[in-house]
């Protein structure tokens, strides 16, 4: 069950890495180039891009909780791949947290701005496209981890200890 998990994770996190690196490249210079500006044309925009909303709703909080299934599982692991383990699933719970606690307030934030006369909005921007990236960066490390430790058998560990080892009957 354990290494399961650990695959769901790391196929989960592949897919929110593409997803994201996507919209860093594609869809968030169209909002922040020249914020507040920017940010005024886009949001006033009568068609713009779907940034996704649909797929972050349900595939951040998917990730969150898997993470946390995986640490549990993780911390009772045994093994020289437990670290790279813990580690991934820690730090991708720590970037689902700051998701929540930052990134979001902050880009609803943005998506409400329709008056470019917001004087400490460029500032923000910009500060959040640059800990975009460093989330970004947190998230691919945490994802080697975990891709580290699946490769190198985690979660074998956890069935192996969970089943009866075959013992003697001493007859």
């Amino acid at each position: 069950m354990g290494r399961k998990l650990l695959w769901f994770l790391v196929v989960m996190l592949g897919v929110e890495i593409g997803a994201g690196l996507y919209e860093a490249r594609v869809l968030v210079p169209l909002w922040s180039r020249s914020a507040p500006e920017s940010l005024v044309a886009y949001n006033t925009q009568s068609l713009r891009p779907n940034p996704g909303f649909t797929f972050w709703m349900i595939s951040t909080p998917l990730t969150g909780l898997v993470s946390l299934i995986n640490l549990v599982f993780a911390w009772r692991a045994k093994g020289p791949t437990r670290r790279f383990w813990l580690g991934g699933a820690m730090a991708t719970l720590i970037v689902f947290a700051v998701t929540f606690l930052y990134f979001v307030p902050e880009l609803r934030a943005f998506q409400a701005l329709r008056d470019a006369g917001a004087a400490d909005m460029a500032g923000r921007v910009q500060r959040w496209v640059t800990l975009n990236w460093v989330r970004a960066v947190v998230y691919v490390a945490a994802w080697l981890s975990l891709l580290h430790a699946y490769a190198n058998g985690a979660g074998v560990v956890i069935a192996a200890v969970a089943a009866p080892a075959n013992r003697p009957t001493g007859s």
